[in-house]
């Protein structure tokens, strides 16, 4: 085995997630509810919107392979199927950025293939 060994999976923090997810996909189901839930995320997202807009940011050109950009949408429409909401490229960039870096920080981060 080359590299680090797998992390250990914390089984109870698991089915936390798990039971969440299907409580979660299950009240999505009710239309009133996914519209209100639809309404509190959007505001959400305005108010990161303006939050952002308050700190200090820059704009990054960088040049992507087309097959890393491809999994990048797939992201995206995963997220847009499991949400409900649209999720741009950019929104699902910034995701996976966050993602990486959260996980470098915890030390599970494993190198990126060629």
């Amino acid at each position: 085995m080359r590299g680090r060994p797998p992390a250990p999976v914390d089984l109870a923090r698991e089915r936390r997630l798990r039971a969440l997810d299907a409580e979660a996909r299950k009240l999505l189901r009710d239309p009133a509810l996914r519209e209100r839930t639809n309404a509190w995320l959007a505001d959400l997202e305005r108010e990161e919107h303006e939050s952002m807009a308050r700190r200090e940011t820059q704009t990054v050109t960088i040049r992507i392979e087309t097959e890393i950009l491809d999994r990048v949408d797939a992201y995206g429409e995963r997220l847009e199927r499991v949400s409900g909401l649209r999720v741009s490229r950019n929104g699902a960039i910034r995701a996976l950025l966050l993602r990486g870096l959260n996980a470098e920080a915890d030390g599970g981060a494993r190198p990126a293939r060629p």
